[in-house]
């Protein structure tokens, strides 16, 4: 649709450079009685137009400022799929690596209930603990079924997001490598001077405006006459008959004070409107880095977490063989591990999330947004 839109604004570019030429003249007039007299009229007009104050070039710059904007429409329609498309990605693989962790947890749930129900028939542990492991491993049932079902709707999304129906997608994927590079860290430094020139939205605000101020540049040109010239040839009942026209209009009383004033008014509208989002550019610029260096601390502290308690896992393992710690330890430690491989799974689908932001913001747009959205 917006591809469209950009080339309808480039047809309206020719548009506003074509000039009226040619005029037909067809009369018939009626047959008098004694008359033997060709009844056609036959002939043709040319329509000249001078315009004056350069209202042809005026309008040209006006259509290709509103050219401008549809493709820089089209360039932001690109990026918003792209980013669509990213995101689902995104949501898909750490809802695939959070059911992962649950299936795994599941597992040691299920051993921790089953050591402790054995436990409790000998009489070496407490039916309420026996009660409150089965539970527990209920729960991480239905944890898991939450987690299937967000991984089917991250299909559903991600489906949606590529434009093909859900029923297609079963089956089917992008080869996404599981977490191949995490965040580039939190140097990222935003420049705004890159977001304010190149953020698509806001170059189309300012083609507008330029539009705008086109429009109030040629509604001023209309307090000049063009001026009509209308040379043409007839052919009427036998005689050649040749005519020069000359028309203008002259805007004596109005001078086009009204349209003057509302062009002036879009005019001042259309700065409005691009101050505000110039405005708007450098918040999310500030408070996407912001929240990029939050999520990305989060991030870190999380990895610092599960190293230690990998470090403890491996620890039990080694204590478990000479019998220094006990089966239900172990498995309580890499329950422990298990959530806290959760919460750093959660910690990085923040962070990329901020991290896409920050791009979106327009700190490091680049241009294939718009080349993809452009080419055919």
């Amino acid at each position: 649709m917006a591809r469209a839109q950009w080339q309808g604004a480039k047809a309206a570019q020719r548009t506003a450079g074509e000039r009226p030429t040619l005029r037909s003249l067809w009369t018939h007039l009626g047959q008098q009685p004694g008359r033997r007299t060709d009844p056609w009229i036959l002939g043709f007009t040319f329509d000249i137009p001078i315009e004056t104050a350069g209202k042809r070039g005026i309008r040209m710059r006006q259509t290709a400022a509103l050219a401008e904007a549809a493709r820089q429409n089209l360039a932001e329609t690109a990026w918003q799929v792209r980013r669509r498309v990213r995101a689902g990605l995104l949501a898909d693989l750490a809802a695939q690596e959070s059911a992962a962790i649950i299936k795994h947890q599941a597992q040691a749930l299920d051993e921790n209930a089953r050591l402790l129900s054995e436990r409790s028939a000998s009489g070496q542990a407490s039916p309420l603990n026996a009660a409150q492991a089965n539970l527990l491993s209920g729960r991480n049932r239905l944890a898991l079924e939450d987690a299937e079902r967000a991984q089917s709707d991250t299909r559903t999304q991600l489906a949606d997001a590529v434009g093909v129906p859900s029923a297609l997608w079963k089956g089917s994927g992008f080869p996404v490598p599981p977490h191949a590079s995490g965040p580039c860290g939190p140097s990222i430094d935003p420049n705004r001077r890159a977001a304010l020139l190149g953020r698509p939205d806001l170059l189309a605000a300012l083609a507008n405006y330029a539009a705008s101020e086109a429009a109030l540049q040629l509604e001023i040109a209309k307090q000049y006459p063009d001026i009509h010239l209308g040379p043409g040839f007839a052919y009427d009942q036998g005689q050649n008959k040749w005519s020069l026209g000359l028309t203008f209009t002259l805007p004596v009383l109005s001078q086009n004070k009204g349209p003057i004033a509302e062009a002036e008014a879009r005019r001042e509208e259309a700065a409005a409107r691009f101050l505000v989002m110039q405005d708007k550019v450098i918040n999310e610029v500030d408070r996407a880095l912001a929240a990029y260096q939050s999520a990305y601390r989060k991030l870190s502290a999380a990895d610092t977490v599960l190293a230690q308690q990998n470090e403890q896992n491996r620890t039990l393992q080694d204590l478990l063989r000479p019998g220094d710690v006990s089966r239900l330890t172990l498995f309580r430690s890499q329950l422990d591990t298990d959530s806290t491989a959760l919460a750093r799974s959660d910690a990085f689908r923040q962070a990329q999330e901020a991290l896409e932001c920050l791009r979106c913001s327009g700190t490091s747009f680049d241009r294939d947004a718009e080349s993809a959205g452009q080419r055919r």
